[in-house]
């Protein structure tokens, strides 16, 4: 048998209409809505992402507050992009907003979280998360050891020539394990000596010898070997450029306005 084509259906054509996807086949239902006005603490846009009977697989909504679908549900203060990915026992959470802390309940009892600073019971069967630099992490019902959250700080602006000294001393590990840095140079431009030095402390030195942009990246490992994501900040030696930062050294340079 031939399986059925994916339906695409919309609204009267207005930038609030909802685009509806039914997938029989794929087992998936997606619905997209728009709210430019952006008043609403759903955001101005919003998307749901289910399975045919309704259970939620993801949603997403920009520039909002509250996530909500399902009997799962993500709340901030400040406004962001917020999402979440649920599987059976698991969670995974967006929360790009200007708050470090995010109230989650993801339909099951949180036992653990990766990527995050902290975890506490809050009412009703929420957590309160409490967020490091990188914003997302993942709740799991199931007990174990939580993955920390590495923090290499805000990206630098300095003169070159100069040494940058980094600091990842704000990273953070949900079981308040100890960590163990790790620091990576990823890029540096044309003529770099790449010269990055004491790469297994908190406060690695960079020499910042060419004029441009040097990615780096820092993965912590709590006590018991269980490593965090990596996380990048960036060093701008001299004015910042638009565009591709692999071509910043290029002899056409479009400083970044603001």
């Amino acid at each position: 048998t031939t399986d059925p084509e994916p339906v695409i259906t919309s609204g009267t054509g207005t930038p609030q209409s909802p685009l509806h996807l039914v997938d029989a086949a794929g087992d998936r239902i997606v619905d997209v809505s728009r709210d430019p006005s952006g008043t609403g603490t759903s955001g101005v846009l919003r998307l749901l992402d289910t399975h045919s009977d309704g259970t939620l697989r993801l949603a997403y909504a920009r520039n909002a507050t509250t996530l909500s679908a399902d009997g799962v549900s993500v709340t901030t203060d400040a406004p962001g992009d917020l999402g979440v990915r649920v599987s059976p026992g698991t969670a995974e959470v967006l929360a790009d907003t200007g708050d470090d802390t995010v109230l989650v309940n993801p339909g099951f009892a949180v036992q653990s979280v990766d990527g995050a600073c902290a975890a506490t019971p809050a009412p009703g069967g929420a957590t309160l998360v409490q967020l490091g630099r990188n914003r997302h992490f993942t709740l799991r019902a199931a007990p174990g050891n939580g993955a920390p959250a590495a923090d290499p700080g805000a990206d630098v602006d300095t003169t070159p020539g100069s040494i940058v000294t980094l600091g990842g001393d704000s990273s953070c590990d949900p079981d308040a394990d100890d960590l163990t840095p790790s620091w990576r140079l990823l890029s540096a431009p044309a003529g770099s000596d790449w010269d990055l030095d004491a790469i297994t402390t908190w406060t690695p030195q960079l020499h910042a010898d060419r004029p441009g942009p040097y990615r780096v990246e820092l993965v912590v490992t709590d006590e018991n070997g269980q490593a965090s994501d990596a996380v990048e900040t960036t060093v701008w030696a001299g004015t910042r450029c638009a565009g591709d930062r692999l071509e910043w050294s290029d002899p056409v340079c479009r400083p970044i306005a603001g």
